[in-house]
């Protein structure tokens, strides 16, 4: 009986101490806000040495017939993210698009507003061999007054 209560101790602190092969590394959120105005993050999720894993979440803050409206304009809102090297949204920094996640963009009551989620899997983010500080800017447009308005997250260093 001592033997049996020794085997099943040490196979209880095996499975205890072993850990996983390998673990994702979680960045963010990085977030731009203005209170009761906007908030957008960027969150990234390192899988492999050069993919990442990006979601923005995008959260406008104006009255549910608002954002009802956007959403019913013919191009409906016209919304995207896209992701950016340094400082700027030059050409040159661009690293990519990342896509809406099905059911987005949507308006919501509480709080009242339009709200997106976007995913791009395993994306390549760092060209180089130093770190980079990447951000995400989402963009919609207002057809009602045919201006585009756009929104940066915070920056994170991959």
């Amino acid at each position: 009986m001592g033997a049996a209560a020794a085997l099943l101790m040490s196979a209880g602190l095996l499975t205890a101490t072993v850990a996983p092969a390998s673990a994702a590394i979680t960045i963010g959120p990085a977030c731009g806000y203005k209170e009761g105005v906007y908030n957008v993050c960027l969150t990234i999720t390192q899988v492999n040495l050069t993919g990442y894993d990006v979601t923005v979440g995008f959260d406008r803050y104006m009255s549910k017939a608002d954002a009802d409206a956007l959403l019913g304009c013919p191009d409906g809102s016209a919304m995207f993210a896209a992701m950016w090297r340094d400082d700027s949204a030059h050409s040159g920094n661009f690293r990519g698009y990342v896509p809406l996640r099905p059911g987005s963009p949507s308006s919501g009551t509480n709080p009242p507003g339009l709200f997106a989620d976007f995913f791009q899997a395993n994306m390549f983010l760092n060209r180089h061999r130093d770190s980079e500080k990447i951000f995400a800017e989402v963009t919609y447009h207002d057809c009602r007054n045919d201006i585009w308005y756009t929104y940066a997250t915070g920056s994170i260093f991959v």
